[in-house]
């Protein structure tokens, strides 16, 4: 299944008690750029038996490619454990940001 995908993100602000993956890929999200996933992809199309399907263009957590704060210095020092729990920060935006 993950043989033709992709990843384009890594990371979670959810910092949900359940899930493991803002501990061990971290809260702030690392998008790749669209360069570099369209690099992969030019690779994928190469190799041997691939039919054509990606079968996936994501990462662990869905819809969160290139989400950050508003506020680069505040996410560079913040401490806190989830973006959205036990209330939405006023710095996160939903809004994808645009570099």
């Amino acid at each position: 299944m993950i043989r033709f995908s992709v990843a384009v993100m890594r990371g979670c602000f959810g910092g949900c008690t359940f899930c493991a993956i803002s501990a061990h890929e971290g809260r702030i999200i690392q998008s790749r750029s669209q360069a570099s996933v369209v690099a992969e992809l030019e690779q994928l199309r190469d190799q041997p038996g691939f039919t054509g399907v990606v079968s996936d263009l994501g990462g662990p957590s869905a819809n969160m490619y290139r989400m950050r704060c508003k506020k680069p210095e505040l996410e560079a020092v913040c401490r806190r454990l989830s973006c959205i729990y036990p209330a939405i920060c006023p710095a996160w935006t939903a809004t994808t940001a645009r570099s």
